[in-house]
């Protein structure tokens, strides 16, 4: 849902307003993980969220946003299930699952509901794509399967390493650094405005804020990781050979 709704908003809504709407997820993780996993942010926290997404959001505006209410409303929802994917990873990596089990777990899911759609959609084209060039088609789509395990992979491996808010938290700092690059490398430091400077330095200033609080309460706890007895909490790596 949050890939589908995400793109299908582009088809509604700017680039830009899209944008705006999704540097909101940090705060909206945070708000949906006080349900799911019971963690209920600090006031200096939810203020450093904030000023991230505030500081994101003046350097992706373009000065205006055009848009239906259909596409908002789209991109909200796809904004809201990208949390709530985020949350439930988190609650379910810190008391159930390690990564590899979450995403063997989560693939036939995955595979039930895009299949239909395969067929429906795309299998009589690359059925013909597959005759015009043969095998190098499956090799395709090999490659592409195997990035997204391992991208997958990579992403739970993040939200079990750091949190589920830490994870959108460092993606809203891959636009501010995609924007600074692209104004540094590829020419476009002609619209660079005095705005999208200031924004750059609130959302840096929001993610130091927030990764200083982070380590402050995990050199607290005295970094401790939940003990868990054996079997299905223990990671796969490290499951006592009994249990194996």
């Amino acid at each position: 849902m949050n890939i589908v709704l995400n793109n299908s908003s582009l088809v509604f809504i700017t680039l830009s307003l899209n944008q705006i709407i999704r540097s909101a997820i940090p705060v909206i993780t945070a708000g949906v993980g006080i349900f799911v996993e019971k963690k209920i942010p600090t006031r200096a926290e939810f203020s450093s969220l904030v000023l991230l997404t505030f500081g994101v959001v003046l350097s992706v505006w373009e000065g205006s946003v055009h848009g239906s209410v259909t596409g908002i409303t789209i991109a909200l929802t796809s904004t809201l299930s990208g949390a709530a994917m985020l949350s439930f990873s988190g609650k379910i990596l810190s008391e159930k699952l390690d990564v590899l089990r979450l995403t063997f777990y989560t693939a036939p899911v995955s595979v039930g509901v895009l299949v239909p759609f395969f067929l429906w959609q795309e299998a009589a084209r690359l059925r013909e794509h597959f005759l015009q060039n043969g095998y190098s088609v499956l090799l395709l789509v090999l490659m592409g399967a195997i990035n997204a395990v391992a991208y997958n992979i990579l992403h739970y491996q993040v939200i079990f390493a750091t949190s589920s808010i830490m994870t959108p938290v460092i993606g809203m700092v891959k636009v501010i650094g995609v924007i600074v690059l692209s104004a540094v490398y590829l020419g476009e430091n002609k619209i660079f405005s005095m705005r999208m400077l200031l924004g750059c330095g609130l959302a840096l200033a929001g993610f130091c804020f927030y990764s200083g609080l982070q380590s402050y309460k995990t050199a607290r706890a005295g970094d401790k990781l939940p003990a868990h007895a054996s079997g299905e909490d223990k990671p796969l790596l490290q499951r006592p050979p009994s249990a194996a």
